[in-house]
C-alpha cells in the first residue's frame, strides 16, 4: 500500500502524492478504478468488497483523493467556509482546486500504474470525478458506474447539508458518537448498524483524522455546479445507481445523468440514501460485472429496479449545460429561503454551535431512541412521479423507478 507521486499540480504548486492499494491479479484482471466520495478515505471502499471484486475478475485499485487520507494535504491552499459556501453557491464559488484536477489526479494514478484503461466507479463526489475522466479521457474509460452522483442539480435537503457542515468542521476524533450520529442522519435507516458505524468511524479516525482539505473538495464541487459539462458526450457503456431518499444528492440526479448518457441503464435503490451499506454489495457488484461485460446476461429489472426510461422528447443537451450557471432548484433557492438564511446559520468561533432551524429535529443527532428526522423533504417535487416495485420482488433488493 504505497504513497507515489503522480504529478505536478500548477494550481496547488506541488507534486500530488497518493496513497493506493489493489485487490485481484494485475496480469488478469479487468482494471477497476473505485473513487471515494467527499471527505471519504479509500477504506470505506470496504475491504470485503473490494475483494470480492477481485475474485468476480477485477483488478481493483483504490486511493485516497488529495487533501484526504494519507495523500497530499493541501494546507497552504487555505481553508475555504463552508457556511459561506452553501449561502452563496448561487454566486458562484471561488475553489483552490477543481474536479478536473482530481480526475487528472486519479489518471495520474493509472499512469503510475501502468493502466491505459479501466473501469471507472465512483462514489458521491467520485460520481463527479469519473465523469470528468470519461468526458476528457474518453480513450481510457472501459465503462463507467455511479453510485450517488450529481449531475447539476443541487437540491441537498436540510438533513443533508447539517449533515456535510457538521462531517467538514468537527474532527471525529473529539466525539465518536456525534461523528456516528451525523453519519446515521444520511444513512440508509433499514441497513444502518451503529455499532459497526462506530467501529469504522474509528477505523478511520486511527488511521487518518486529517478533516482540513473537506472544505476544499466542498469548493470544488460547488464550484462545478454540482455536475460535469458535456456529460452528454459519454459513449463508455454506463450505470448509474440512485437511493430513492438521498439527502445529499436529490434522486432526480440519477435520471438526469442517465438521461443525459446514451445507453446508460439507472437503478433506484429502494430506500436507499447516502452510504454504501454491505446489504447492496451483489447489485453493485453484479451491475459492475454487466458493465464490463464480464457477464453476458443483463441485471434483470426485478433485482434492484427498472432500466431507465429516458425521455420521449430528444434530450436537450443545451439544457442540462445550462445547470452550471443557475444550478440551484427554485424549491431550494438558497439566497431566499428562510431555513437558509445567514440568520438561522450565524455560526460563532464553532460552526456546530450554529442555531438549528426550527424543522430540523434536535434528535435526529442523538444517539437515543428512533431517528428524529424531519418530515422527509419532496425529492421529487420537480414533476417526477415514483412507480412503486412489484411486491413479489425480493424485499433487500426491490426497486423502484423515477419515470415521467
Amino acid at each position: 500500500m504505497p504513497l507515489v507521486t503522480v504529478r505536478y499540480c500548477p494550481s496547488a504548486g506541488q507534486d500530488i502524492q497518493l496513497f493506493y492499494d489493489t485487490f485481484g491479479d494485475r496480469s488478469t484482471g479487468q482494471p477497476l478504478l473505485l473513487v471515494m466520495g467527499l471527505g471519504g478515505q479509500m477504506i470505506l471502499w470496504r475491504t470485503e468488497f473490494c475483494e470480492r471484486l477481485a475474485e468476480e475478475g477485477f483488478f481493483v485499485i483504490r486511493f485516497d483523493n488529495r487533501d484526504v487520507g494519507l495523500s497530499s494535504h493541501l494546507d497552504h491552499l487555505g481553508c475555504t467556509d463552508v457556511v459561506s459556501m452553501f449561502l452563496g453557491s448561487l454566486l458562484g464559488v471561488s475553489a483552490p482546486y477543481t474536479i478536473h484536477d482530481m480526475a487528472l489526479d486519479a489518471a495520474a494514478l493509472l499512469d503510475h500504474l501502468g493502466v491505459p484503461q479501466a473501469h471507472l466507479c465512483g462514489f458521491s463526489m467520485g460520481g463527479l470525478i469519473v465523469q470528468q475522466m470519461a468526458v476528457s479521457f474518453p480513450e481510457r474509460v472501459l465503462s463507467l458506474t455511479t453510485v450517488s452522483s450529481p449531475a447539476g442539480l443541487s437540491g441537498c435537503t436540510l438533513r443533508g447539508k447539517i449533515a456535510v457542515l457538521r462531517l467538514s468542521s468537527q474532527d471525529p476524533d473529539d466525539d465518536i458518537q456525534r461523528t456516528v450520529n451525523v453519519v446515521k442522519s444520511v444513512s440508509t435507516r433499514k441497513y444502518f448498524d451503529e455499532q459497526e458505524c462506530e467501529a469504522c468511524v474509528r477505523e478511520v479516525v486511527a488511521r487518518s483524522p486529517y478533516i482540513g482539505g473537506v472544505p476544499r473538495q466542498l469548493a470544488a464541487i460547488l464550484a462545478a455546479g454540482y455536475g460535469v459539462p458535456d456529460v452528454h458526450t459519454v459513449r463508455a457503456p454506463t450505470m448509474v445507481f440512485h437511493g430513492t431518499e438521498d439527502p445529499i444528492v436529490p434522486p432526480e440526479s440519477g435520471k438526469v445523468l442517465a438521461s443525459a448518457i446514451s445507453g446508460a441503464r439507472l437503478f433506484m435503490l429502494k430506500d436507499g440514501a447516502h452510504d454504501l451499506p454491505p446489504e447492496i454489495d451483489e447489485i453493485l457488484i453484479d451491475g459492475l460485472k454487466e458493465n464490463a461485460g464480464i457477464v453476458d446476461q443483463r441485471l434483470p429489472e426485478h433485482y434492484a429496479g427498472y432500466e431507465a426510461e429516458g425521455r420521449s422528447e430528444p434530450y436537450n443537451h443545451d439544457e442540462y449545460d445550462q445547470h452550471y450557471d443557475s444550478y440551484a432548484r427554485e424549491d431550494d433557492d438558497v439566497s431566499s429561503s428562510a431555513q437558509y438564511s445567514a440568520e438561522n446559520w450565524s455560526f460563532d468561533s464553532d460552526p456546530l454551535s450554529a442555531s438549528t432551524p426550527s424543522d430540523f429535529s434536535a434528535s435526529a443527532l442523538s444517539s437515543d431512541g428512533d431517528y428524529g428526522y424531519p418530515p422527509q423533504e419532496d425529492a421529487y417535487a420537480s414533476g417526477w412521479a415514483l412507480r412503486s416495485s412489484d411486491e413479489s420482488y425480493p424485499p433487500e433488493y426491490a426497486g423502484r423507478v423515477i419515470s415521467a
